[in-house]
């Protein structure tokens, strides 16, 4: 996981504890920081951060992170 500031990274406790209990709106942005490169990936989290900063909560999903992994296998397995 990257720690970007103005961003809140997520895995599936902070998703059920924080996300589903908060009336505003909320972006994610979902990586791979195992197959994709850093400075991108913060480059664009960043902009992003400070583009709805104020309007709405930006979460990270590194889906390298194990307990992000099961949750995206599942979601992959499910779509139509």
């Amino acid at each position: 996981m990257i720690n970007i500031p103005n961003t809140i990274p997520i895995a599936p406790h902070v998703a059920y504890k924080t996300v589903d209990n908060t009336p505003y709106c909320w972006v994610f942005y979902p990586y791979h920081s195992e197959e994709d490169e850093v400075g991108p990936i913060y480059e664009f989290a960043t902009h992003l951060a400070e583009y709805y900063y104020e309007r709405c909560a930006v979460g990270t999903i590194d889906l390298a992170y194990p307990s992000n992994q099961v949750g995206d296998s599942y979601r992959r397995s499910h779509t139509v």
